[in-house]
This record gives C-alpha cells, structure tokens and sequence, in this order.
C-alpha cells in the first residue's frame, strides 16, 4: 500500500512541468519559509525562534536515533521511481525533512494559531513534495509529521512552563 500511494503522487507529480517545479520546491526550498513565521509573531519572536531551533534539534536527534535502529532504503533504491531531485541513497524512514518541519509549525501554532496554521500548510506541502520527488514513501511523511508534531509540542510545553 505505501509503494501503491507512493507511485500515484511520484507519477503525478512528474506529469507536467509545473508539478515537477511545485513538487521540487516543496521538496527542497519549502523548508525555509517556516523560520520566517516568528518574524510575525511580534515580542514573542525570540522565544519562538529559540523554541523551534531546540524542537528542530531535538527532532533530527530523534529521528537519526530511529535510522541508527531501523533502516529504510529510499524508495528509488529498491524501485524504478522518477527522481526530481537528488538525494544520497541513505535512510528513508522517518522524513527529516518533515519532521522538522512540522516540529517548527507546531511550536509556530501554539505561539499564534493563525501562523500555525499557515507553517502548519506549508509543512505538509513539505512532506508531499518528498514523496512527489521521489525520496520517501508515504510512512515515511507521516512518521515525520507525527515526531515533529509531538516534539514541537513538548518543546513548546517545555519552554512556557518554564518562561524561559
């Protein structure tokens, strides 16, 4: 079943040139629209931003401790997939990428839900656009966005309780 979804959204994505070029950027550049949700957060903006580095960290360590234990082969290794972007043939479950992705949205919407809301978007574009290029296979995504999403969340409990 992950390989069957996995190929409907590569081969989708790969059907015309502006869903390779949506899928790609997702995918790749995406990612870098999350940290400027704290520049709208007004005086809470350090805190945000300090509180998304931490949950970020603390969800790659996570993830890199499961890749340590369980290794999944990215999908163009074991498949004949359309790959958009490169990718060394490392681990493929859970997506950094989403992870830390959704790690940041969430603390961004427990600051403020409207910008939550919107990371929160963009972070699942994110984990759709690593399927599309062909470099995580559906569990993957969702194994990320469940460690970023209760990472962020506890980092987010961590910080306020302590005002820190």
């Amino acid at each position: 079943m992950d390989y069957f979804l996995f190929k409907i959204i590569n081969n989708f994505a790969a059907s015309s040139l502006f869903t390779r070029s949506l899928a790609i950027f997702a995918a790749t550049y995406a990612i870098f629209l999350l940290p400027a949700g704290v520049l709208f957060l007004g005086k809470q903006w350090k805190r945000a931003l300090a509180t998304s580095i931490v949950g970020a960290g603390i969800t790659y360590g996570i993830n890199a401790l499961i890749g340590l234990l369980y290794f999944r082969a990215r999908p163009f290794v074991d498949h004949p997939v359309i790959q958009l972007i490169h990718q060394d043939a490392d681990k493929s479950f859970p997506s950094d990428h989403t992870a830390i992705a959704f790690a940041i949205a969430t603390v961004l919407f427990f600051f403020n839900k409207r910008i939550g809301y919107c990371a929160w978007s963009i972070a699942f574009l994110i984990g759709a656009g690593r399927i599309a290029v062909g470099v995580h296979y559906p569990l993957d995504v969702i194994a990320g966005m469940f460690i970023g999403s209760v990472v962020g969340y506890c980092t987010y409990r961590f910080f306020v309780s302590r005002r820190i």
